[in-house]
C-alpha cells in the first residue's frame, strides 16, 4: 500500500503505509489519528511540498488525481441510479430492499471494525452477552439530548478482551456513565432498520485516562476558586459529640461505623442520613445529606462506603460532591474505602480514611487527642509555674537580701542621724535649760522679794487683825459677869427682840444656860 494525501481545509491529511515516514511527518507537526488511521498535518505550501516529496507526488499530480477520481466517483453514482431506477417498480422498492441496500452501504463504508469512543447508557448484561447503548451528546443541545447506538459484547468476546486486557478492568469499565473507546465492526440491524455495533475490544486505559483528566478538571476549577483546601482551614471541635453520617440505610459500613463507636464508647449522638453509594443519584442525595446535616448543626460529618471498584468510586468524583463539600462549614471525613485511587470527595474533604471503623477510631481519636492536648498543657503549665515559682523564690531570696541591706543602710544613717539630732537637741536643751535655769533664778529672786513684801505686808495686816480680834473677844467681859443672849432671831440686843415664853441661850465663861423669859421690862 502506498502513501497518499489530500487537502482538507487548513489541513493535510496523509494515510497509506506512513510508518517508513513517521518521524518525517512528526517533524512537519503531524499528529496521529488512531481511529482513522491517517495523519493530519497543519497547511501551509511549504509543508504540502515536503508531503508530496515524501509520498513521491507532486501537489499538481495529486491535485489531478483527485479530480479524475472524483470524476470516477460521479459516473459510478449515475451508472448506480439508473440501474436502480431499472430495478424499482412504480411503487418503489421493498423494505426488504431498501434494508439489504442500507446493509450493503453499511459494510462497504466500514469495510474493517473501527474504534469508537462512547459514554455507556443503558446497560444490561445478559448470559449471551452485554447489552448497551453508547451515547454522545450532541453539541450546543441539551444535556439530555444525545446520538446514540445499540451495541452488544457477545460472550465468546468478552472472554477473550479479558484474557488480554484483564477481567477486573474490563468489569471497572463496563459500568453505567462510564466513557470508553472500543473497536467495534459496524453493521445493519435489518429487523428494526437501526444500526447495530459488535464491540470486538475495549481500551480501558482511554477510559481510566479520561476519567483522571475529567478529575483533573474538576480539581483544577476548585484549586482556581481556592476551594480546595477549604476544608483544610477549617477548626475541628476538640470534642465532636454530635456527628453526621452519610451511607447506605442498612449497609455493612453504617453498622461497622456505629458498632466501633459503641464499643469504645462514644459519649455523644450520631444524625444519620441515608444515601445510595453507588448509581446516578449518588451525588444528588449526598449533597441532599450534608445540607440536611448541616441544618442539624452537626460539629462533624462522615461520608463512608465499604469498598467498591473504580467504578464505584467515580460518583465521588462528581462536582455536586465536590463543591458541597468544599462549600460545607463543617469538617467532613470520607471513608470511601478505595486503596488504589482516590475520589475528588476524598482529595478535598478534612480527612481522609480508607475504611468505616478507621473512620470512626478517628473521631473516637479527637477525644483522645484533646485529653492528651489537655495533659500536656496541664504538664506544661505546671512545669512552667514550678520554674516560676522557682524564679520566685529566687528573687524573693534575692530582695530579701537587697531589703535588708538597705534596711540595714537605711537604720544606720538614721541612727547617725538621730546621733547628730540627739547631740544637737542635748545642747539646744543644755542651753535652753540654761536660759531657763537663768530665767527662772530671776523670777525666784523677783518671786521672793515680792512674797517677802507680800509676808509682811499680811503680817501687819494679821496683827491689826489679832488687835481687833483681841478687842471684839467677849471672853474678859464674861469673865466679869457679862454674857451674850441668842435668841430665834439671832444674839438679842433689844427688848424688842423678845416675847414672853421665849428661850434664850446666855453664854458663861465655861459654857451656856436656856433662860426662859417670864417677864419683859422696858426701859423708859
Amino acid at each position: 500500500m502506498t502513501v497518499h494525501f489530500r487537502q482538507q481545509g487548513k489541513s493535510i491529511i496523509v494515510f497509506g503505509n506512513t510508518y517508513p515516514i513517521k518521524d518525517a511527518i512528526k517533524a512537519l507537526g503531524g499528529r496521529f489519528n488512531g481511529s482513522e488511521k491517517n495523519w493530519i498535518i497543519p497547511f501551509s505550501d511549504k509543508v504540502l511540498k515536503e508531503i508530496a516529496g515524501l509520498c513521491g507526488e507532486s501537489p499538481a499530480l495529486n491535485t489531478a488525481a483527485d479530480d479524475d477520481e472524483e470524476e470516477d466517483l460521479f459516473a459510478a453514482k449515475v451508472q448506480k441510479a439508473q440501474q436502480q431506477k431499472m430495478e424499482t417498480t412504480e411503487e418503489g422498492i421493498s423494505i426488504k430492499q431498501l434494508m439489504e441496500k442500507i446493509a450493503y452501504s453499511v459494510s462497504n463504508a466500514f469495510p474493517a471494525p473501527v474504534w469508537v469512543v462512547g459514554e455507556i447508557q443503558n446497560i444490561a448484561k445478559r448470559g449471551s452477552g452485554v447489552f448497551l447503548e453508547l451515547a454522545e451528546p450532541q453539541d450546543g443541545g441539551h444535556q439530555s439530548a444525545t446520538t446514540t447506538v445499540r451495541a452488544i459484547l457477545w460472550q465468546s468476546s468478552k472472554h477473550y478482551i479479558e484474557s488480554r486486557r484483564g477481567k477486573d478492568k474490563i468489569e471497572e469499565v463496563l459500568q453505567d456513565g462510564m466513557r470508553i473507546r472500543c473497536l467495534c465492526q459496524v453493521g445493519l440491524y435489518k429487523e428494526r432498520g437501526s444500526i447495530s455495533i459488535s464491540i470486538e475490544d475495549i481500551d480501558p486505559a482511554f477510559t481510566k485516562g479520561a476519567l483522571a483528566l475529567e478529575r483533573e478538571k474538576i480539581l483544577k476549577e476548585l484549586r482556581s476558586k481556592g476551594l480546595d483546601k477549604a476544608q483544610s482551614k477549617l477548626e475541628l471541635p476538640p470534642f465532636p459529640f454530635h456527628v453526621g453520617l452519610i451511607t447506605a440505610d442498612g449497609s455493612r459500613a453504617k453498622s461497622d461505623f456505629e458498632d466501633q463507636l459503641k464499643t469504645r464508647g462514644f459519649p455523644g449522638e450520631i444524625s444519620f442520613e441515608q444515601s445510595p453509594m453507588q448509581g446516578e443519584a449518588v451525588p444528588k442525595k449526598v449533597v441532599a445529606a450534608i445540607k440536611a446535616l448541616i441544618a442539624k448543626d452537626v460539629d462533624m460529618i462522615v461520608i463512608t462506603r465499604g469498598g467498591g471498584s473504580a467504578a464505584d468510586l467515580r460518583w465521588f468524583d462528581a462536582r455536586e460532591i465536590a463543591y458541597a463539600i468544599a462549600e460545607c462549614p463543617i469538617p467532613v471525613i470520607c471513608a470511601i474505602g478505595h486503596h488504589d485511587d482516590q475520589s475528588i470527595a476524598e482529595d478535598i474533604a478534612f480527612q481522609r480514611e480508607k475504611t468505616p471503623t478507621a473512620a470512626a477510631e478517628w473521631v473516637l481519636d479527637r477525644f483522645e487527642d484533646t485529653r492528651r492536648f489537655i495533659m500536656e498543657l496541664a504538664t506544661t503549665l505546671a512545669n512552667s509555674l514550678a520554674v516560676r515559682l522557682e524564679e520566685v523564690n529566687h528573687l524573693q531570696l534575692a530582695l530579701s537580701e537587697r531589703l535588708i541591706a538597705a534596711a540595714d543602710r537605711t537604720i544606720a544613717n538614721r541612727n547617725e542621724r538621730l546621733m547628730g539630732l540627739t547631740h544637737n537637741l542635748t545642747h539646744f536643751a543644755f542651753a535652753r535649760l540654761s536660759s531657763i535655769n537663768q530665767v527662772f533664778n530671776q523670777m525666784t529672786n523677783k518671786m521672793h522679794t515680792a512674797v517677802s513684801a507680800t509676808l509682811n505686808s499680811i503680817h501687819l495686816k494679821l496683827g491689826d487683825f489679832e488687835r481687833e480680834l483681841i478687842k471684839l473677844d467677849p471672853t474678859p467681859w464674861l469673865k466679869k459677869g457679862w454674857t451674850q443672849l441668842s435668841g430665834k432671831n439671832g444674839m438679842v440686843s433689844s427688848v424688842a427682840q423678845l416675847s414672853l415664853e421665849e428661850t434664850l441661850s446666855a453664854r458663861l465663861v465655861d459654857g451656856k444656860v436656856s433662860l426662859k423669859i417670864t417677864k419683859i421690862d422696858p426701859k423708859n
